[in-house]
């Protein structure tokens, strides 16, 4: 966050979400649409915006933890200012 920004919540809403498992790895794909909070002290500066995300993800050794191997995020399409989301 940059210095004397406003900090507000960052709300995410998954859609859409599968995965399919085989053994030691797992195929995961899911939508989410965002309302980042904001990076930016000015109020009047806004996004929203759609992904869809596509990844692999593998067993970290013996344990119940899982590593991203690959992950892609497609963006759908983004309204507002990208500063809000990206400085």
């Amino acid at each position: 966050m940059t210095s004397g920004a406003a900090e507000r919540p960052t709300s995410h809403a998954a859609s859409r979400r599968s995965a399919a498992a085989g053994g030691e790895q797992v195929h995961g794909r899911a939508g989410e649409r965002a309302d980042p909070g904001r990076l930016t002290a000015d109020r009047s500066v806004h996004a929203l915006l759609k992904n869809l995300y596509d990844a692999e993800l593998v067993r970290a050794g013996d344990g119940p933890a899982w590593v991203m191997r690959r992950v892609v995020i497609d963006n759908v399409w983004l309204t507002g200012d990208p500063a809000a989301i990206f400085g």
